[in-house]
């Protein structure tokens, strides 16, 4: 029972391997078999066909779920594509804020994209640094006033 209880704790601390799961069940099954008195040999032959048949059966389900697990955007990937509104002017000279998500950020346009009028709204493009470069979304260049 120790050895499933210290199977079962692996499983759950490496997850991603799937060894121990099946090991530790068959390990339950074995400590039970014990209590009602197999011998040694009938319990090893137990442990070793459990080991495999829960292995061999738990194994697609196992594939499966990593399989299916998506891949998501974090820290700075999981910006680009957001969209906001710029709250100031901002050009490739001055930089300016734009807000989205609830955050304001330093934002300046993408290259090519001389300024963007205040209130205009934006998609970020990417991250340089603490800046948020941004294109505007109807694609027009704000005429210089």
């Amino acid at each position: 029972m120790i050895f499933a209880v210290v199977m079962a704790a692996l499983e759950l601390a490496v997850f991603s391997i799937f060894i121990f799961g099946p090991l530790a069940i068959a390990a339950v099954v074995t400590a039970i078999a014990a209590s009602l008195g197999a011998s040694i040999e009938i319990q090893l032959l137990i442990f070793i066909v459990l080991s495999l048949a829960s292995g061999l059966a738990l194994y697609p389900v196992a594939r499966r779920s990593k399989e299916n697990t998506p891949e998501s955007a974090t820290n700075v990937d999981a910006l680009i594509g957001k969209e906001g509104r710029t709250l100031e002017e901002i050009s490739e000279e001055s930089l300016g804020l734009i807000r989205f998500d609830n955050s304001n950020w330093t934002a300046r346009p993408v290259d090519g994209q001389p300024k963007i009028a205040a209130n205009t709204p934006v998609k970020v493009v990417s991250i340089a640094g603490a800046t948020a470069i941004v294109e505007p979304l109807e694609k027009t260049s704000t005429p210089d006033a």
